[in-house]
């Protein structure tokens, strides 16, 4: 391996010695002492296979920890995006400048949780260069946390047995590493910022609520999502898992029998069957997001038996950074269409996607007319043609899929005294806009700037994009280091229930009253009207209760 010849440095670790190597940025910003494939919780193979994460066995030789251990299994084939992937994959990385921090505390901590829908995504893709090159250079500590995805990671039967959000346990398991070994790769174990995108954005926001988890970490960054958007904590995985069982050949429905089972099914099965019969045949009333079945519930244990509102009130304040893309959802629309859709999209196509994907007859039963009516009305007042009808439809799926979450759960925050700031990500490369239907900037635009990995469309690297990435990881480095963003050119103020301030960020940034407004006065209102809410993905009854 290439990283073998480079000078090694080692760090015991509470579990045993370890052995990284030193690594010079290819831009010359830094060298850092470099760990990959460090493993914090025993393989979950054989009997530990749907069980919480425990300790990794202690060793006494050195361990190479010098390159990237496997991706977690995804939950269907077309998610495999490292050909090395594996059920043992418990195995976080770190990422330190190599001179010692001239405060004895150590630097502050920065761990990232990857995204993916809780069924793909991986921390190998994100690389290490760019983090540290990025993020290491400003004085912070870099953890990369990977977690078991889809039936893996959150299998459940709803009982005691099995109540599921194993992949939130192994985050957690991840938290407890960090919190008892960070201080011996020079970071500050009292100064841990925990930032998740996407799917891990919602994570991040559960793992502050959850007592078994809240007080491992001091402050949050949520990139693009929340618990509290439907696909947070609004998964049927008691269902699918009782259906992907069913459709491996077991004949049970006594949930012992069931997680029985599944401990015994091979994996190369469970794949087949995911990636074919049981995604067309068994999910086909969930709309576009089909393949999404598997992810966080509301149990008795992880969440303590309790309601996301009842969990935030309880909780501890956390200084909270928290941003979305200003058109989330446009590659999720448009990638799905053909050309000839996306040149003729016409209001009947609208009306037939808010069905399709948004309100399901199955789910909001006689409302659907009435919900159709207002959301076409609200959206497409003033759209000419398939051009301003497209962008349309992509700022509903945005409302659905990420902002009215995002913004609710801001809301909870500080009406339970949370501290908060707020972004839009307004810029995007002149080359994506060349080549998108719809404008604005997508979900994920920010990780190929970040990181090594690649974005939905993927684009050449600009002076501009160097500019706007030096820009943001100095906001979010003195977010970790004094839990407030602003810099010496950002102002950056609090977000607050009068005014909303929230930083509009592009090359040049600057600071907008409450921006979308009539989107989020218009959603809240048609959650009070209709018994069903979209943006949570569940009744009134179901939110109350906490019925999965």
């Amino acid at each position: 391996m290439e990283n073998d010849s480079k000078p090694g440095i080692r760090v015991e670790t509470e579990f045993g010695p370890i052995e990284g190597f030193l690594h010079d940025t290819q831009g010359g910003e830094v060298t850092a002492n470099i760990f990959l494939g460090v493993p914090f919780a025993a393989p979950p193979l054989g009997e530990l296979r749907f069980e919480k994460p425990v300790p990794p066995e202690k060793w006494k030789e050195v361990l190479p920890t010098k390159s990237f251990r496997n991706s977690c299994t995804p939950y269907i084939k077309m998610w495999i995006q490292n050909p090395t992937f594996s059920e043992d994959c418990l195995y976080l990385n770190i990422m330190a400048p190599h001179t010692p921090s001239k405060d004895h505390e150590g630097y502050p901590v920065l761990v990232y949780i990857h995204g993916g829908g809780f069924c793909f995504g991986d921390v190998v893709k994100a690389g290490f260069d760019k983090i540290t090159r990025n993020f290491a250079s400003k004085g912070l500590v870099v953890v990369t946390v990977p977690y078991r995805l889809g039936v893996y990671g959150f299998f459940t039967t709803g009982t005691k047995d099995a109540e599921g959000n194993l992949g939130l346990w192994d985050q957690t398991m991840a938290l407890k590493f960090v919190k008892n070994n960070i201080q011996k790769f020079g970071g500050d174990p009292n100064n841990i910022t925990l930032w998740g995108q996407s799917a891990g954005a919602a994570a991040v926001s559960a793992l502050a609520l959850s007592p078994h988890s809240r007080d491992l970490f001091h402050k949050v960054y949520q990139s693009s999502g929340s618990i509290f958007n439907s696909w947070g904590s609004g998964n049927p995985s008691i269902r699918c898992s009782f259906a992907l069982a069913k459709a491996l050949g077991c004949d049970s429905k006594d949930p012992v029998k069931v997680k029985a089972f599944m401990k015994e099914a091979k994996w190369e099965d469970i794949l087949e069957i995911s990636s074919t019969k049981f995604v067309t045949e068994l999910t086909a009333d969930v709309g576009d997001e089909k393949y999404l079945i598997f992810g966080p519930r509301m149990d008795d244990d992880f969440f303590d038996g309790k309601t996301l509102d009842e969990l935030l009130h309880e909780a501890s304040p956390k200084t909270t950074l928290m941003g979305l893309m200003s058109q989330e959802a446009g590659p999720f629309v448009t990638l799905p269409m053909s050309k000839e859709k996306i040149k003729d999209f016409s209001i009947k196509d609208f009306e037939e996607k808010i069905e399709s994907s948004f309100c399901p007859r199955s789910q909001v039963g006689d409302e659907l007319e009435p919900m159709k009516e207002d959301l076409v009305k609200f959206y497409t007042s003033g759209a000419e043609g398939p051009v301003e009808l497209l962008q349309k439809i992509a700022d509903l799926a945005s409302d659905f899929m990420f902002f009215q979450g995002v913004l609710h759960d801001a809301e909870l925050k500080r009406k339970n005294d949370w501290k908060v700031y707020f972004y839009i990500w307004d810029y995007v490369n002149e080359f994506y806009l060349k080549l998108s239907p719809t404008k604005g900037t997508p979900h994920s635009y920010e990780l190929p700037l970040f990181f090594e990995q690649k974005g939905f469309i993927p684009f050449p690297e600009t002076e501009d994009d160097r500019k706007v990435v030096k820009s943001f990881a100095e906001i979010l480095s003195n977010f970790c280091k004094h839990g407030n963003p602003a810099t010496k050119s950002i102002e950056f103020p609090e977000y607050d229930l009068n005014d909303r301030k929230t930083l509009r960020f592009n090359l040049e940034t600057e600071i907008r009253k409450d921006p979308i407004k009539e989107r989020r006065v218009f959603w809240d209102e048609f959650a009070k009207k209709y018994n069903f809410n979209p943006v949570r993905g569940r009744t009134h009854e179901q939110l109350k209760n906490r019925i999965s």
